[in-house]
């Protein structure tokens, strides 16, 4: 009965009601949003450093992990083959529902120089076709036919502008080697491609994983990194696994398993503490439109005082009058919330199919991030809005359904 009674008095001030409602709609829209673009940067990033940079796990020495930013090639693991065949036995027996794809790396720095030209590069190497399609460079190419193998390579299109270099141009790339030794090797452009990362199409060279051995005169069975890569919600278990393999298994080297999450440092550290303090900036962003609901339900309490005081006068509890205007917030609440969530929703999730290209704004900084830029549309965000975006309004209601369970009848009853 108090409910029914609270939906006739949203119906005789549709107005006021669908107002209060739309200030909801339109905050729980922008909650959607803008924390759809807030986690869609920072899964970017992760995503970025996942894939080019860490793996969601890289095996190396600890030696290597020491000077990493150095990229030191002279710490590497002897025996490959049984390193694999152990690693990929021991995975696929405990976690038989994951799937694991794994990756050998080899990052050197180089100098390329062509002619009176030179430039400072960084060789990323590449062990499989899958690995390179990565990169996307059949989709971001800009000239010639991307591939690596047979001392071709693929360059960044701002290193061939800087370098003078076209497709099918060759140009000598010179590196120290794992003994500390000067090597160098001819290569031929095989293509140019805008990688969408700024630094990568300044400095990266590509380059096949054999190639790339020949030129730090590595065997090649060896390796310096290794890289695993999974769902990242399996991340600690499968750590501890490998952790166990190497103490266990691999106890006479020095080799060691690092999460993506400690590659990236304290920017990870930095980005989960974000989504957590978004979603309190969010609910206060509701609170603050909730104040519009605040303010109808005082405007329609004074305006029916006189009907508060005749419900008290024939027996209505002062629960229930809290209750019929608790009920009469809520409901503008949640017709404001529930749409305006499920259109956020649809928003966030074409936009994540569209993507936006800021390859403008990003273009002049050297950060490991991709220019297209994804809006996430997960499910979680679209529920903690949805649930945010409707329990808010309904707690802003208690202030003025308290002030109204608080008339006496016999002041309300002076209104008549």
């Amino acid at each position: 009965m108090i409910f029914k009674l609270a939906l006739l008095n949203i119906k005789r001030n549709k107005k006021r009601s669908f107002l209060s409602s739309l200030s909801i709609f339109f905050a729980a829209i922008i909650i959607i949003l803008a924390w759809g673009w807030i986690d869609g940067m920072l899964q970017n990033l992760i995503d970025t450093t996942i894939d080019f940079q860490t793996g969601t796990i890289k095996i190396a020495s600890e030696s290597y992990f020491k000077q990493e930013k150095f990229f030191p090639i002279e710490f590497y693991y002897p025996d490959k083959n049984y390193f694999i065949k152990t690693l990929s036995e021991r995975l696929s027996k405990e976690f038989p529902k994951i799937k694991f794809e794994y990756e050998e790396r080899l990052n050197i720095v180089s100098i390329a120089g062509k002619q009176d030209l030179s430039s400072t590069v960084i060789i990323n190497s590449i062990s499989s076709e899958k690995e390179l399609t990565k990169y996307q460079v059949k989709r971001r190419k800009v000239e010639g036919n991307p591939e690596v193998g047979n001392k071709n390579v693929i360059i960044g299109k701002d290193l061939a502008k800087n370098l003078g270099l076209k497709p099918d141009d060759s140009f000598l790339l010179v590196t120290k080697t794992y003994l500390s030794g000067l090597n160098g090797i001819k290569v031929k452009v095989s293509g140019i491609v805008d990688f969408g990362i700024g630094s990568y199409n300044k400095s990266i060279v590509l380059m096949d994983i054999e190639d790339a051995k020949e030129l730090a005169k590595l065997s090649n069975n060896s390796f310096v990194q290794y890289l695993i890569f999974f769902d990242i919600k399996y991340v600690d278990s499968v750590l501890n696994s490998i952790k166990n393999l190497l103490s266990n298994s691999f106890s006479d080297s020095d080799l060691k398993a690092v999460p993506f999450s400690e590659g990236m440092g304290q920017i990870y550290g930095t980005m989960m503490m974000m989504k957590k303090v978004l979603v309190f900036v969010f609910a206060f962003i509701l609170f603050l439109a909730s104040f519009i609901i605040i303010n109808t339900m005082m405007m329609n309490i004074f305006e029916r005082i006189n009907e508060i005081g005749t419900l008290m006068a024939i027996g209505t509890t002062k629960k229930e009058i809290f209750l019929l205007n608790f009920y009469e917030g809520s409901i503008i609440g949640i017709l404001g919330g529930l749409p305006g969530s499920l259109i956020g929703y649809l928003i966030a999730f074409i936009m994540n199919k569209v993507g936006f290209d800021f390859s403008t704004l990003l273009g002049g900084y050297d950060m490991l991030m991709n220019y297209i830029i994804r809006p996430s549309a997960s499910l979680p965000i679209f529920f903690v809005s949805l649930f945010i975006s409707c329990f808010i309004p309904s707690l802003a209601t208690i202030i003025p359904s308290r002030y109204a369970s608080k008339l006496l009848p016999t002041e309300a009853l002076r209104h008549l």
